[in-house]
């Protein structure tokens, strides 16, 4: 069956807006062949270079294009992050404000102090550095208690502890601090039982015993300094507290100890 259309009603349904009066139909085709373009191509090679140029210029605008949209992204995105900021650094500003408002109100509620806060915080500055640079004693107060308990019949009495350049060297409680200091100098004074005042084998063995606990550890210089009796050439030996009077102390002697420290 067929079916006649008139030109102008089939170049309607074409989409072609304005076409020529007379009866040939080629606008009418070359409108068809753009709305359905056929899969084979049968223009040469030269012919089309124009079009190929067109689509390379096509796909370099479109690139342009997106490069264009994603640099406008990461901008509109930096510009929330700098808003951000200022708003997190105006609230911190506000809050270290509101800090300092606070900190001022507390300390005018406080006693006045004999020194500055200023003041105050660099001596206690000066305190942390000074503790933080100074040696521990924990390590030789260990020493000194395991050898008391492997030497029960020594009494300790008083300890002092100084700085030293070597083992030898003596300082006081008002020497200036030696230089290049390398060892703990402690001071032990210590009693026996008062039953052992005139049992000087006995005196001598827990001395003994005591100093052989504490030479137990290395870097360590012990030496007997006073001894718990008297051994003058020429006499008897007698307890070093014993005197005229009828009363008779406990045995004292006294050790110093040299640590190297680490």
């Amino acid at each position: 069956q067929l079916t006649f259309e008139s030109l102008e009603e089939v170049n309607r349904k074409a989409g072609l807006k304005s076409y020529p009066g007379e009866i040939q139909a080629d606008a009418l085709l070359l409108q068809i062949a753009v709305n359905n373009p056929p899969a084979e191509q049968f223009a040469p090679d030269a012919d089309r270079q124009g079009y190929r140029l067109w689509q390379i210029r096509s796909a370099i605008n479109a690139i342009g294009i997106l490069g264009f949209i994603a640099c406008l992204l990461l901008a509109v995105k930096l510009g929330l992050d700098v808003y951000m900021v200022h708003e997190r650094t105006g609230d911190t500003l506000a809050q270290v404000e509101a800090d300092s408002r606070r900190y001022e109100a507390m300390m005018a509620t406080l006693p006045p102090l004999p020194v500055k806060a200023d003041e105050l915080k660099r001596i206690v500055g000066r305190y942390d550095d000074i503790k933080r640079k100074s040696p521990s004693l924990g390590a030789s107060l260990s020493r000194i208690s395991r050898a008391l308990e492997a030497a029960p019949s020594v009494e300790l009495k008083s300890l002092d502890w100084t700085l030293a350049a070597t083992p030898d060297e003596v300082t006081g409680p008002g020497s200036p601090a030696p230089s290049g200091i390398q060892y703990v100098v402690i001071r032990l004074d210590a009693v026996l039982p008062l039953a052992m005042a005139n049992d000087h084998r006995g005196m001598i063995e827990s001395v003994d015993r005591f100093i052989r606990a504490l030479k137990a550890q290395p870097d360590t210089d012990v030496r007997l300094t006073k001894q718990p009796f008297e051994t003058e050439s020429g006499k008897t030996i007698r307890s070093s507290k014993e005197g005229t009077s009828a009363e008779v102390d406990a045995p004292a002697f006294s050790v110093r100890i040299a640590q190297r420290i680490p």
